[in-house]
């Protein structure tokens, strides 16, 4: 899971939108599992993932203004 975040969060930071986007749903059935097998709290579990969209929406926004 960490990693599957982690790619995300380096998209975000080369200010890659399509590789952002793409880790991003990688990602978020792997937090889902994660979630479902006890790992991580249900709520915690939709936090990051509302937390990573958020930011991953933020850039592209970002990238359409310029």
């Amino acid at each position: 899971m960490k990693g599957a975040v982690k790619k995300v969060r380096v998209a975000l930071e080369n200010k890659s939108v399509e590789e952002a986007q793409a880790a991003l749903q990688e990602a978020i059935p792997i937090i889902d599992k994660a979630a479902s097998k006890g790992a991580l709290h249900h709520r915690t579990a939709a936090r990051r993932i509302a937390r990573l969209s958020k930011k991953v929406h933020a850039l592209n926004t970002e990238t359409e203004q310029e």
